[in-house]
This record gives structure tokens, C-alpha cells and sequence, in this order.
């Protein structure tokens, strides 16, 4: 972890989250990592620490909390419960099933229809 995300993992606890809630156990969760003697995070840890510091960027108060917030904005993970997020995705499979379907030519014989696979 660098120091920005030690920083930002302290800032996790002043928040109140929902009860059970994975942002909860997560928070928790990099609490302990800043305690021990060489905190680590992966690629997609720090990019959820991110997108929780900016979901709950009105109950953080600390000095850098623009810097913080500047960087969340950069380097958080998609909120999965977004609506746009979706979106994107169904465009993503619908762009990937045209593809596939692009793959395939159907051709017209004496009355028969084949369809052979593009390579």
C-alpha cells in the first residue's frame, strides 16, 4: 500500500455503514492491513477502497480529503448497482453477439440453406 491508500484505508472508519454490508467488512477488513507491519493490497482491493472512500465522501473529514477524493475519483472500481454500469455491459454482450453472428454466412443453394463458420 502506498501512503495515499494507508490514508485513505484510516478514513474508512469514520463512515457508518450499513449493517452486514460488504463495504462494512471491507472497511474493517483494511483497517487491520494499515495495523500490521507491511500493509498490502492487491490491484482490485485498492480500486474498491477507492470506490467505497468516494461513496462515502460526505461523511469523511480529514485535511487532504480533496486530494483523496481527486484520486478516488480517478482509480475506483465501477459500482456495480449502477444503472449506467449495467447498461454498458448489455452494450458490451450486444456488440460481442453481433460479432459472433457476423462470424457466420448463410448461403442459398439450389433451395438449401447452409451456414458455414468465418475463420
Amino acid at each position: 500500500m502506498n501512503e495515499d491508500e494507508i490514508l485513505a484505508a484510516k478514513c474508512l472508519s469514520q463512515p457508518t455503514y450499513p449493517v452486514a454490508s460488504f463495504d462494512k467488512r471491507f472497511a474493517a477488513n483494511m483497517h487491520f492491513q494499515v495495523t500490521q507491519s507491511v500493509p498490502m493490497i492487491s490491484e482490485r482491493g485498492a480500486a474498491q477502497l477507492w470506490r467505497i472512500l468516494h461513496r462515502y465522501r460526505r461523511q469523511i473529514s480529514h485535511p487532504s480529503r480533496d486530494r483523496l477524493l481527486d484520486i478516488a475519483e480517478k482509480l475506483k472500481a465501477p459500482d456495480m448497482r449502477s444503472s449506467r454500469y449495467r447498461e454498458a455491459q448489455e452494450q458490451q454482450r450486444e456488440i460481442e453477439r453481433r460479432k459472433y453472428e457476423a462470424a457466420f454466412t448463410t448461403i442459398t443453394m439450389k433451395g438449401k440453406t447452409c451456414t458455414t463458420h468465418q475463420r
